[in-house]
């Protein structure tokens, strides 16, 4: 599975959600709350080395 069939699978609105908001659960509820945008930053670059890294991993087993 290349990047452009991964993305291709992805829901760009669930994925800026992801990235831009918590969900705190609580027993009375949930409560969505904005990151601030170091946090958002630090959560694209999590994902980022998350895919690339799987990426890496995929190409070493198929290449193998």
């Amino acid at each position: 599975m290349g990047v452009h069939v991964f993305f291709s699978r992805v829901d760009a609105s669930l994925l800026l959600s992801t990235l831009c908001y918590r969900t705190i659960k609580t027993p009375e509820g949930n409560i969505i709350k904005a990151v601030d945008s170091s946090a958002a930053v630090i959560g694209r670059d999590t994902l980022a080395k998350t895919v690339y890294a799987r990426l890496f991993d995929w190409y070493d087993h198929v290449s193998s």
